[in-house]
């Protein structure tokens, strides 16, 4: 089938398919989710691309300059005479998979799916574990960077509080190498406390506020803030409400001094 149309190469595919014993079926879908994901992954690094100047030198004159290995548009521009995609300069640009990005960053930010683990969703992606922290550290990064939406209307807002991990720290592996370099880590590892747990007053020295805010919307921000004193909370709430929303809290004197402000 030399002169065979995509059609026609799509009917031999399927027919094929329909003929596979289920091993080789697995096989199969297993091939299709993965084609799938790269055939996504192309269509945003277009878009992108499409709608972006030249980020070497920021002219908006450019022509088309064929594709990459991976299918991606490439653009030349005229001015500087460089070639780029929608990943050049981004934080995708040193993603080798970008497909599979795609696919961790939706179980991440995705409401309706529950997050797994760097584990799991290693297994799942067929990577390793430490492939999707570094890539929950990409996101987690670039959401930093990010001005929260103003909210408006009805607003409920009150601090929460967070313990603070140390997991991956390796204080305790460095102490025990080299006890005179690094000095006996402040705290004890978690579990070594016990089934009771830490005395209380340990709990409340690691613990760290989170101001949240949510309005009738649905729509909420979590932020780390260095204390939860009426200064702190005040340039993190006053940024991200509408200076006519009603805002409704637990009668904390912080915040009725901010509202008198």
């Amino acid at each position: 089938m030399r002169h065979a149309t995509p059609a026609q190469l799509l009917d031999v595919l399927l027919k094929s398919i329909s003929e596979l014993p289920p091993a080789q079926i697995l096989r199969a879908e297993a091939a299709l989710a993965t084609a799938r994901r790269r055939a996504e992954a192309v269509v945003e690094i277009d878009e992108v691309g499409k709608a972006r100047a030249c980020p070497h030198c920021g002219s908006d004159d450019r022509v088309s300059w064929g594709s990459t290995r991976a299918g991606a548009r490439r653009w030349r521009c005229q001015g500087c005479s460089r070639t780029w995609t929608g990943r050049t300069k981004t934080p995708l640009a040193r993603i080798h998979r970008p497909g599979l990005f795609i696919e961790a960053l939706r179980n991440m930010l995705n409401p309706g799916d529950n997050p797994l683990s760097c584990r799991k969703l290693g297994a799942r992606l067929g990577v390793s574990r430490d492939t999707v922290w570094r890539w929950r550290m990409i996101v987690f990064n670039q959401l930093l960077k990010v001005e929260p939406n103003a909210l408006s209307g009805i607003i409920e807002t009150d601090e929460t509080f967070q313990r603070e991990s140390r997991k991956g720290s390796r204080e305790w592996v460095r102490h025990a190498q080299d006890p005179t370099l690094f000095p006996q880590p402040p705290r004890k590892r978690w579990h070594e406390y016990g089934r009771k747990g830490p005395p209380q007053s340990i709990v409340r020295q690691w613990l760290r506020p989170l101001l949240g805010v949510v309005d009738r919307t649905g729509l909420a921000s979590f932020q780390h803030i260095r204390d939860n004193k009426q200064p702190t909370i005040e340039a993190a709430l006053m940024p991200q409400v509408a200076p006519d929303a009603m805002v409704l809290f637990d009668g904390a004197p912080q915040y009725e001094a901010i509202a008198r402000t």
